[in-house]
Order: structure tokens, then sequence, then C-alpha cells
């Protein structure tokens, strides 16, 4: 953009995250005067690799709310579910223009910043990561800790998060808890080195978890089981922590080296993608972490400018 442009530009940015805000700050300190104006289904921002910490902290603790954030900045922001689908992305790159809320706006560009849903349906009743980032979990184990008596706790998914969950809960489980971990891989970590996976087992081993490799949870008749070499019900009372990993959402967008999103074969000059929900042409940015989200969010709003 020339200067005279970025003067005048307003840029969307749909999905206010890791990505989706590192984008938003990067545009704020590179072009001073630009308009942003976040897009977020939700009203508060989530330190999400904070998740974790709600066993034995609120929620509330790790969220900012949007409309404190944008102030700060200086963003406009308008809650908005942005589950854009190729029609309204194309058309957008066409006219410029969106419609939120049944009003039709004008934008320069747009980020789509969508992040993760998860990858598997969660079965009813458990809490997965969309529960636990809407839901506080710290609330809900205070309420159970008032009975003073052992619950069993039942973590799905073998991943960081799902371990990070597991000995947060061992340190704070009542005496007598019973912990499992059912995960589908022949090890945990499996994505690590396998000297990873020897520690966590050493780990898992030392503090009396039970450990269900090769092994899937499923819902039957209203209950739920662990099968794998064996079929084990779970108690209706346990606790069930479904971990089992991400994948984009709404979908995956393919990306140029400067974060143009490619439909068709159609390179769409005014679309950009940042975050878990897309993917770079090259090496080096696509890994689905925090760190990636962001250095993904500020190279867009370089190449927007």
């Amino acid at each position: 953009m020339t200067n005279d442009n970025i003067e005048r530009a307003h840029i969307a940015v749909a999905g206010a995250g890791y990505a989706g805000f590192s984008a938003a700050l990067q545009l704020r300190k590179s072009a001073p005067n630009i308009k942003v104006t976040i897009l977020d289904r939700r009203t508060d921002f989530l330190r999400v690799t904070h998740l974790h910490k709600t066993v034995y902290s609120s929620l509330k603790d790790w969220q900012i709310p949007f409309a404190e954030l944008c102030k700060r900045n200086n963003f406009d922001f308008i809650e908005h579910d942005c589950n854009f689908d190729e029609k309204v992305l194309t058309e957008f790159n066409d006219s410029g223009k969106l419609n939120i809320r049944n009003t039709q706006y004008e934008f320069s560009a747009l980020i789509v910043s969508t992040g993760f849903q998860s990858a598997i349906p969660s079965p009813p009743g458990v809490w997965d990561i969309e529960r636990l980032s809407r839901e506080d979990f710290h609330d809900f184990l205070k309420s159970i800790a008032a009975e003073q008596k052992p619950q069993e706790y039942v973590i799905v998914g073998a991943g960081p998060t799902g371990l990070q969950f597991l000995f947060e809960l061992k340190a704070k489980a009542a005496a007598g808890s019973r912990i499992s971990l059912v995960f589908l891989d022949k090890r945990p970590l499996s994505n690590y080195p396998a000297s990873f996976s020897d520690y966590v087992l050493k780990k898992l081993e030392q503090s009396n978890i039970e450990v269900y490799a090769e092994s899937k949870l499923i819902s039957e008749e209203n209950a739920l089981f662990i099968e794998g070499k064996i079929k084990n019900q779970i108690s209706r009372d346990a606790i069930v922590l479904f971990l089992t990993g991400v994948k984009p959402s709404p979908m995956l967008f393919s990306c140029d080296a400067f974060g143009r999103v490619l439909l068709k074969d159609q390179l769409l000059e005014k679309v950009f993608s940042a975050g878990d929900a897309s993917k770079f042409s090259g090496n080096g940015l696509n890994a689905m972490t925090a760190q990636a989200a962001v250095r993904k969010g500020r190279l867009v709003a370089e190449n927007i400018l």
C-alpha cells in the first residue's frame, strides 16, 4: 500500500486469538493511524496456552475482555461468529464488503485467523477444549472438592495439553482418587522423540496413573467406555477430559508465502490468513503452536502494508 492508502485503510481481523491479535498489534505498530476492526464470536481474549491452570485458578484469570483490549489499542470490536465459507471470502475479495449482523462494512483487507476446534467430535458430558474455554473448570472442581471424597478422572489424549491437565489434577486430587490416561497411539507424546515418551511413562508409573495405550473413548447407550485390548465402563460420576487434539476451524486455508488465501487456484488479493487455520507455502511456519501463530500474524500484517 502507498502511504495515502495506508492512512485510509480499514483492516478486518476475523478471529482474535494469538495470531489475530498479534496481526492487529503489528498493524497498529507499523501504521499508527490505520483503522482496525476485530471480529470474534467471544467477548474475551483467552490465553489458551494457560488453560490447564484452570485446575487451580479461575478461567477469568486467563481472560481479558476484548472491549478493554480494543480500547487500549484503539481498535473497534464487533461480536460476530466468523464462520466464513469460500463464497463469502470470494465475494469479499471482489467487493471489499462484508455483511456483519445485517450491516454491510467496507474493508481494505481481511485477515482470517479463526484458530482451531476439537479434531474429533466429543461424547456428551465430557470436558473438551471448547467447554474448557467457555465454562470455569476451576469452579466445577471446587464444587466437587466440597464433598471431600476420592474422584475418578479420565484424561483422553496424551499430547502436551492432556498431560498438562493430568499432572495438575494429580497434584490437586483428593487422596485415593483414581486417574486414567487413554490414548490411541502406542506411546504418549507420539509426535516427539521416544526419549520424551520414556520420561513421561516413568512419571506416570511413579504417580500411579492407569495407562490405556492403543485405546479410545466410546459412547454407547448413554454410557462411556474405554475400548482397547479390553473394554472398561467408566463410572457415571467420572470427570472426563477429552483432549484428543485440534484441527483448523472452520477449515484449513492454503496461502502463498505472503499469507494471501488461495481458493481453487485463485489468489485472493484482499484475503489473508494466519494462525492454526492457515497453511503457508514453504516450511517453518505451519506448526499448530502459539509461537507459530504469533509469527504468522505479524508477518501477514507486514505483508498487507
